[in-house]
């Protein structure tokens, strides 16, 4: 989005893209980025450090749709395979199963409920995905380290709450029971 805005894309569409990103988060970024990792952490606990896959050229860059698509461009099928094969079991359970099913069992107006529905909580879990990690991730005030610690380690855990955003989101002071506190306290 950065190169975006700096080429002088106007606020609108960045917004929109935003917008369309954040409905479809799990399935843009964050299935792409766990699939990386979970591929690096089994050649790690293979013993097969120096071993390519897929994944390999993306170091510790994010994987999105986007280079999956651009490494199909590019010949480079592996990650599109092991995409789809993460993706369709969920897919096709959630949007065909699950709409065929009440097709069957309560009729077509029931299962067109059913499809929208799914939809519709897919799209709320996206964006509540998107809310509370990429927010947490994304600014430029975030604390950045130089060197790398071993995962689950304590420095590990205490780096995570470093490198992340606190929000100021107002006072915490007054009565509980008043609105203002537990409104802040509830968010």
């Amino acid at each position: 989005m950065r190169n975006a805005r700096n080429a002088g894309v106007p606020g609108i569409i960045l917004y929109t893209a935003v917008a369309v990103m954040a409905c479809a988060w799990k399935w843009f970024y964050y299935a792409p980025n766990t699939l990386k990792e979970y591929q690096k952490s089994l050649n790690e606990s293979r013993d097969k450090k120096n071993q390519n896959h897929n994944w390999s050229h993306f170091g510790n860059k994010p994987a999105t749709i986007e280079a999956v698509f651009t490494g199909i461009l590019f010949g480079n099928f592996g990650m599109a395979y092991d995409l789809f094969c993460c993706l369709a079991p969920y897919a096709i359970f959630m949007f065909g199963v699950i709409p065929g099913v009440t097709y069957i069992l309560l009729g077509e107006e029931r299962a067109r409920t059913a499809l929208y529905t799914t939809l519709l909580a897919e799209t709320l879990t996206n964006l509540h995905s998107f809310i509370i990690i990429a927010c947490n991730h994304a600014g430029d005030d975030v604390y950045k380290f130089d060197s790398s610690v071993k995962a689950r380690s304590d420095e590990f855990y205490l780096r995570a709450v470093i490198g992340s955003v606190n929000f100021h989101t107002g006072s915490d002071f007054g009565t509980p029971g008043q609105t203002a506190p537990d409104v802040v306290d509830f968010l």
